[in-house]
């Protein structure tokens, strides 16, 4: 039996010395696949940034394009319904045209809105980028 208990101890010695050297590699590896991932965040993390903040000043501008051709619409829908309800003011079809100018008010303040938003969005990005980003990320 000792001789049988030898062959095993040692058999069990060897694997336990095969798993340190294995785990000393594999743990090795890892320490430096992260210090090499940490080092590529490291550089990207700049460009990133800067495409991110491109992105969202890119769709605010378009967005005030946008919004600023449906106000300018609006504002000639409106002046064209107050004409008409100057000269009908004593028609039965002045009931229509107070709610087109009602809707019209809505949509033009609802688009206002949107482009004082649109315009204070290009400003942070312009002169205050890092408080920028701190509000979106807080945002979501």
């Amino acid at each position: 039996m000792t001789n049988n208990q030898e062959t095993i101890n040692t058999i069990l010695i060897d694997v336990l010395k095969g798993v340190k050297e294995t785990g000393s590699e594999l743990y090795a590896a890892g320490k430096a696949g992260v210090a090499q991932a940490v080092d590529f965040a490291l550089q990207q993390a700049p460009l990133v940034v800067q495409e991110f903040l491109s992105w969202k000043m890119s769709e605010a501008i378009i967005n005030l394009i946008f919004f600023g051709i449906g106000t300018v619409i609006l504002l000639f829908c409106l002046v064209f319904l107050l004409k008409k309800a100057k000269k009908n003011i004593e028609n039965d079809a002045i009931v229509p045209i107070f709610f087109g100018t009602v809707f019209t008010v809505i949509a033009l303040i609802f688009l206002l809105r949107n482009i004082k938003n649109d315009i204070q969005t290009i400003a942070k990005i312009k002169l205050a980028p890092r408080v920028y980003i701190i509000e979106y990320v807080t945002k979501k």
